[in-house]
């Protein structure tokens, strides 16, 4: 019998609900920011909870015996698009490294900041350029 993923849900102790899942090899993700794509991943829910002090699990009732069984998915397809998900997220965030590496590169040749100079403005530019570096604004291209 095919066995397969099963979502629960993960009540933080402030009230906050993260959605997350159970793999049938035991491994665990949690959704830790929905909008920015981050995740949480262990290799049980066990060692999971280790990371969320005093969070419980919500899981899904049982369905019901008497409901007729789900259509049949083509679960090739469900594959590719998600190995193609996956290419993608890890595709982005090797360039996003790439720019990071390159920014501290230009930053060991710079050195430090010339005499004279304010702290603070010379550590928000920097801040600034590492901004850039991790979330390039979307008029400029991309820096190789």
């Amino acid at each position: 019998m095919t066995q397969f993923a099963r979502g629960f849900k993960l009540h933080l102790r402030g009230g906050q609900v993260l959605d997350g899942v159970e793999f049938p090899s035991g491994r665990a993700l949690v959704v830790d920011d929905p909008e920015g794509g981050l995740v949480s991943a262990a290799i049980s829910v066990e060692e999971l909870l280790k990371g969320y002090h005093r969070a419980r699990i919500e899981w899904p009732a049982e369905e019901a015996e008497d409901q007729p069984p789900a259509p049949p998915t083509n679960e090739g397809a469900d594959l590719e698009q998600t190995a193609r998900l996956f290419a993608a997220l890890h595709s982005s965030a090797e360039q996003d490294v790439t720019r990071v590496i390159a920014l501290y590169e230009r930053w060991v040749q710079a050195g430090a900041p010339p005499l004279g100079t304010s702290m603070s403005r010379w550590w928000d530019a920097r801040l600034v350029e590492l901004h850039n570096a991790i979330l390039p604004p979307s008029d400029q291209p991309e820096e190789q």
